[in-house]
């Protein structure tokens, strides 16, 4: 059971980062793809993109301290349970899913950098 609940964790963060900006997860030739598709973009656009991010990046941030509040509240002798490993595994998940979505801000913001004012 464990095992199938890390499966679908997985797979709801993959299909997430994979719908946040149409293309593929946080891979090298993701990233590429979107770096070119970031080249062709207007300054608005970039901005645009930069605000989501920031967003979406500040909503993750607020899951996962919500979730580390959840594990706090579970007693010592517990954190060992199902309950606390899937709490665990969620937060792993969350905290992977920021690291991808600072990645691509971070993409978005270089190639806003280099557009003429």
């Amino acid at each position: 059971m464990r095992g199938f609940k890390w499966i679908l964790g997985f797979a709801v963060v993959v299909l997430l980062a994979g719908c946040v900006t149409g293309s593929g997860g946080g891979d090298a030739a993701g990233m590429d793809q979107l770096a070119t598709e970031a080249a062709t973009m207007g300054k608005a656009d970039l901005q645009s993109m930069v605000s989501k991010y920031k967003g979406l990046i500040a909503e993750k941030v607020d899951v996962a301290g919500q979730l580390k509040a959840k594990l706090k509240e579970i007693p010592v002798a517990e954190m060992l349970g199902e309950k606390a490993t899937a709490l665990k595994d969620e937060l792993g998940d969350t905290l992977a899913l920021i690291s991808q979505l600072k990645d691509k801000l971070a993409v978005y913001t270089s190639a806003l950098k280099v557009v003429p004012k």
